[in-house]
């Protein structure tokens, strides 16, 4: 649910040109030939992060990848591991849950499924950059230990945005 003035961030962002590796470590910078990003579909938090820095900063992908559960179990004769595929009731699930999330904290609009998530990265910055603003601005806001995040956003947008302003 945007609001009914502005378009929706995340259906309106642009398809990345060039394809991210398949297996790309979460907060790795990705580089084109025009610039760098960092996935940040890895939590709802990270998507928050990007929804704060500005629809101009979110670039998206189509997820082709087969995803997994890593399961154990704890039979009488032993234990036993093995990787399941996630059905697509599952990943729609995952993706309802970080939706939720970024519902929780005051972020409006709602992300369509089946997409990787990519912000772009301030010139000269890493992906740890982003999220340590974040941390910093919780640090000195005075906060307790144990607050809600939205009530961190406005905090976090305000060094998200002097982030991408420098």
């Amino acid at each position: 649910m945007s609001t009914p003035d502005l378009p929706n961030a995340w259906e309106t962002a642009p398809a990345l040109q060039d394809p991210p590796p398949d297996d790309l470590p979460e907060e790795e910078p990705f580089r084109t030939a025009t610039a760098s990003y960092w996935e940040c579909g890895y939590s709802g938090w990270h998507l928050a992060l990007a929804w704060l820095a500005g629809p101009a900063t979110i670039v998206r992908y189509p997820d082709t990848r087969e995803h997994y559960w890593d399961v154990t179990e704890y039979p009488d004769d032993g234990t036993r591991r093995h990787r399941r595929r996630l059905t697509e009731a599952e990943s729609a699930e995952i993706d309802e849950d970080w939706n939720g999330y970024l519902r929780d904290v005051g972020i409006p609009d709602r992300r369509p499924g089946g997409y990787r998530w990519f912000q772009l990265l301030p010139e000269g910055r890493r992906p740890a950059d982003v999220s340590a603003a974040a941390h910093q601005a919780i640090n000195d806001s005075g906060l307790p230990a144990a607050h809600h995040p939205r009530e961190a956003i406005p905090f976090v947008r305000r060094a998200i945005e002097q982030l991408y302003r420098s």
